[in-house]
């Protein structure tokens, strides 16, 4: 056997396996330890990456839109309150140029509500006539009762309370043929009738200056029983003028609407006669 060839024989045991886990388990504790004091310490997957904050005493300061929002609450209520404000200002003002002439014309407004219309006294004298009576009621409710019944036969009729009487007045005429015409007119219908003279005492009546020419037009005619002469078209005309005329007596009003459309013109007389005895002071 030469030199050459020799044969080396190691002595060496080989590693126990557990001693090489703890070796290995020492070693990877301390890369651990190491990777962990980097503060980029990353475990397995499964693991959380912990990225730890140094604190330096001071409470953490509110999120930057917490801010904002408080800050736009804040920037709105300022707005509000100077719009208010001037707003306020600008009524305060309008109101104080307006009120001088709203006084004026509140003033004039009462100046005019406390001035009565001018008015002018008008005389009549008293008046009578020759009327048919249809009958004569304690109660309003049955004269118009009775009244009703003869409106529906055709012929007109006045209810004319004095005294807390209502008479039933069916015509009245220029004399005694005319009213016993009537009367017998009635009595073919089996309504009792009865005979006798209406009188209205003088007086005088409140108008209008407008109104005034009418009512004067209007007495004449009773007072001489012309009703009957006197022209459609100027009694029209005579309605006219009337109706132009402010508070126009409703009952007067009615009459000449009756007169002016050609009515019965006993009922007619009996129509005005009844007005102005309502309208007499």
């Amino acid at each position: 056997m030469s030199r050459n060839n020799k044969i080396s024989i190691s002595l060496r045991k080989k590693e126990d396996p557990i001693s090489q886990e703890i070796v290995q388990a020492k070693k990877e504790q301390a890369a651990s330890t190491n990777a962990k004091d980097s503060y980029d310490y990353w475990g397995e997957s499964t693991q959380m990456h912990v990225h730890e904050m140094p604190h330096k005493g001071k409470k953490p300061s509110s999120p930057s839109f917490m801010k904002n929002i408080g800050l736009s609450i804040a920037t709105a209520l300022v707005i509000s309150l100077a719009l208010g404000f001037l707003l306020l200002r600008m009524f305060v003002s309008v109101t104080d140029e307006a009120s001088p002439t709203s006084g004026a014309a509140n003033a004039d407004m009462k100046a005019v509500q406390s001035t009565p219309s001018a008015t002018v006294p008008v005389d009549f004298p008293g008046l009578d006539k020759l009327i048919v009576q249809a009958g004569v009621f304690s109660s309003e409710a049955k004269a118009n009762e009775w009244k009703a019944d003869l409106t529906e036969q055709s012929l007109p009729s006045v209810i004319w309370e004095r005294e807390s009487q209502y008479y039933l007045l069916a015509g009245s005429g220029a004399n005694q043929a005319e009213v016993e015409l009537i009367a017998a007119e009635l009595s073919a219908g089996d309504i009792p009738t009865y005979i006798k003279t209406w009188s209205v005492s003088a007086g005088n009546v409140e108008v209008s200056e407008a109104q005034s020419s009418v009512v004067n037009t209007i007495i004449q005619h009773l007072e001489g029983k012309s009703l009957a002469d006197v022209p459609v078209k100027e009694r029209k005309q005579l309605l006219k003028t009337w109706q132009e005329t402010e508070h126009a007596d409703g009952n007067f009003t009615n009459a000449i609407k009756k007169w002016a459309n050609e009515g019965e013109n006993g009922i007619v007389w009996l129509m005005f006669a009844k007005a102005l005895e309502q309208m007499k002071k």
